[in-house]
């Protein structure tokens, strides 16, 4: 194993100062005879000797001055390099979330207007075919007739149901209720539909002096897909009989806490902590700037509380 420079040049030194010093005093007091002079060059000799040591000594400190000074400007180049990164890593994912709102809506549009329109006029000529056999029904005999009449009946509600999923599925993908009448009715409509949905009581509270206020498009659609995704691991992972929503501003923050009294988790071990439900809050609450706390405890629920400041 290949020793480092300083410990090579320690130990080169501390065999030539033992030589020296051993083999110095010998030859003077072999070819010198004079006390006086042999004193003189051992005085000298001490001098020499704190000469070295002093040069070896700032040659070492010297060395290592430099190499960390190096290391520190290292450091210092990569803290920055870091931190431009992760600048970059924040704008890339509110760009990307951006996009994502955007695209919601442009789908949701085409579900609704495409796929809703031809749904719409397939429920049309259907119920045109059904007007059609009960003009001919004296064509045709009484079983015949009846059967038509029960896979149209089918049919229609079918295409009922359909038209009502496309409806749900582009409602929960526009925020349709968040953009036409803002964050406290949308909270409020997502809440009774939970409740309606899955049977959970919802327990909502709002504290606000202007229910009609909008607030930044950004921070409104943050907020409500912060309660969207709570609501939604409720009704995965917490097996809850009961939820609270709270909506306060206050102190020029707009605090949303969502509680479940189900199962709970530990923070640490469990997968949930880590589920891309959860990973999704935390980005959304990263690019509002947003205080988030999720708390947790087996058999105790699970208590999230997102702090938008709205400066």
């Amino acid at each position: 194993m290949k020793l480092p420079a300083y410990l090579r040049i320690s130990l080169v030194y501390l065999i030539f100062g033992v030589l020296w010093i051993f083999f110095s005093d010998t030859l003077l007091f072999a070819i010198i005879s004079d006390q006086e002079t042999i004193k003189e060059l051992q005085i000298f000799k001490g001098w020499v000797f704190i000469l070295l040591t002093s040069a070896t000594l700032y040659f070492l400190m010297k060395s290592y001055s430099i190499k960390r000074d190096q290391l520190e400007y290292d450091l210092r180049e990569t803290e920055k390099q870091i931190k431009e990164t992760n600048k970059k890593l924040v704008a890339l994912t509110e760009n990307l979330y951006l996009v994502r709102e955007e695209e919601r809506l442009n789908i949701s549009m085409e579900i609704h207007d495409e796929l809703g329109q031809q749904l719409t006029a397939l429920k049309m000529g259907i119920s045109a075919f059904g007007s059609m056999i009960n003009k001919n029904s004296d064509k045709m005999d009484e079983k015949t007739y009846y059967e038509y009449k029960a896979e149209l009946a089918d049919m229609l509600k079918l295409s009922d149901e359909s038209i009502k999923t496309i409806r749900k599925i582009s409602s929960h993908l526009r925020t349709e209720v968040l953009e036409k009448l803002g964050l406290f009715d949308a909270i409020r409509s997502h809440a009774e539909d939970f409740e309606k949905k899955f049977g959970i009581p919802v327990k909502l509270e709002m504290d606000y002096e202007d229910e009609a206020r909008r607030y930044d498009k950004k921070k409104e659609i943050v907020v409500f897909r912060v309660l969207q995704e709570s609501l939604t691991n409720i009704a995965r992972h917490a097996k809850a009989t009961e939820v609270k929503i709270y909506l306060l501003e206050e102190n020029n923050m707009l605090n949303l806490v969502v509680s479940d009294n189900g199962v709970g988790f530990f923070m640490n071990e469990s997968k949930e902590f880590n589920s891309l439900g959860i990973m999704g809050i935390k980005e959304r609450a990263r690019l509002v700037n947003a205080g988030l706390e999720i708390v947790s405890n087996p058999g105790k629920g699970t208590i999230v509380t997102l702090s938008v400041p709205l400066n």
